[in-house]
């Protein structure tokens, strides 16, 4: 980067790392995934034993 370049990123707080952004939001969706999937197979669970 230049300078110019620099310090107009650095005032845009709407600039993101999209990198970081990308993989921070591929966590939080499997983690939600596999929260979901536990839910159903505890339910599923606790019906078979009643």
């Amino acid at each position: 980067f230049t300078s110019t370049e620099e310090h107009s990123v650095a005032e845009n707080p709407f600039i993101y790392d999209y990198e970081s952004l990308r993989i921070g939001g591929l966590t939080f969706a499997v983690i939600l995934f596999m929260l979901g999937i536990l839910l159903i197979l505890s339910k599923n669970i606790s019906a078979f034993s009643v």
